[in-house]
């Protein structure tokens, strides 16, 4: 009867140390553990980021969390300790299973954060070019002005009436990243006329009437020198001071006889601009140009800019 209740005792224990080892009302989920556990290893492995690793059990993976007991493996068998742990997924790196099966947490997080550190979302350093038209055309005031009008026209019976053209350009430059740009500035400016006239006062006695063409244009290349203001995506505000070369050509040409056409050259070769103003992008890349300036190619420019 004493061996019979020895007997007894120790299967009670038994029952009760089988009990304890796989925490009895458990409810594993499936990807914890295979219907067959291995024999190296009973407890899964989870790593967080701060670099800790422990032997766990996991109950429950959510979207916000994951939920395990503390682990402890003795080949063939594991215990448990504690209550239930919850971890929030973002402290966790991976968990390594029982079964084999890696379970990453945040990758692809990772992965847009670190694209957006490896590629710069914008840079201040870019090309721009620009096309403008500029206002007013001041060539046609010198048209009376050149000596072969005033040596050759008495007078003329109507006004005189011109066609202008420009100043027309182009504006091609880089900006540094300090927003300091240099450039080519390049611009033409043509006025024209077509007028009656007397040679003298016996001719608007008599009525002789000539008609006089006259041409007059003048081509601008400036280097240009550019301070950018401000961080706006959508309105770039400038100031520039550009200086350069300038060449003119005149031609008068008219039908009374004899009449020979004095030549005239360039007083001032050089060409002189300060100007301030803005572009302001009205899509991502292309923009409004506006600017006012002195000398150089208009008062006022107005005109279409692409930047790279």
């Amino acid at each position: 009867m004493k061996i019979k209740f020895i007997n007894m005792l120790i299967l009670i224990f038994l029952g009760f140390s089988v009990t304890a080892q796989i925490d009895n009302g458990t409810n594993y989920i499936p990807d914890s553990r295979n219907s067959q556990l291995k024999a190296d290893s009973l407890c899964d492995q989870l790593f967080t980021k701060d670099g800790k690793t422990y032997n766990v059990l996991v109950k429950e993976t959510t979207l916000e969390d994951v939920k395990y007991k503390m682990c402890r493996d003795y080949g063939t068998n594991a215990t448990l300790s504690g209550s239930v742990i919850s971890l929030e997924n973002s402290k966790i790196e991976k968990i390594i299973f029982s079964d084999g099966k890696t379970k990453y947490f945040n990758k692809s997080k990772i992965q847009k954060t670190q694209k957006k550190i490896e590629v710069p979302v914008s840079s201040n350093a870019q090309f721009s070019g620009s096309v403008y038209y500029g206002l007013p055309n001041t060539l046609s005031a010198g048209v009376v002005l050149n000596t072969n009008y005033m040596s050759e026209v008495y007078a003329t019976p109507t006004d005189i009436s011109y066609s202008s053209l420009g100043p027309v350009g182009l504006w091609a430059s880089y900006q540094t990243e300090s927003k300091i740009g240099i450039g080519l500035d390049l611009n033409f400016s043509r006025s024209s006329a077509e007028f009656e006239y007397w040679n003298g006062f016996n001719d608007s006695i008599s009525g002789d009437v000539y008609t006089m063409n006259v041409s007059r244009n003048i081509l601008r290349a400036m280097l240009r020198f550019d301070a950018h203001f401000g961080d706006n995506e959508i309105v770039d505000p400038f100031m520039s001071l550009g200086i350069g070369y300038r060449t003119t050509g005149n031609s008068y040409t008219s039908t009374r006889p004899g009449y020979i056409e004095e030549p005239t050259e360039t007083l001032i070769p050089i060409s002189f601009r300060l100007a301030a103003g803005a572009n302001i992008y009205v899509v991502e890349n292309i923009g409004i140009l506006l600017e006012a300036g002195l000398f150089g190619g208009g008062l006022l420019r107005v005109g279409a800019t692409y930047r790279m």
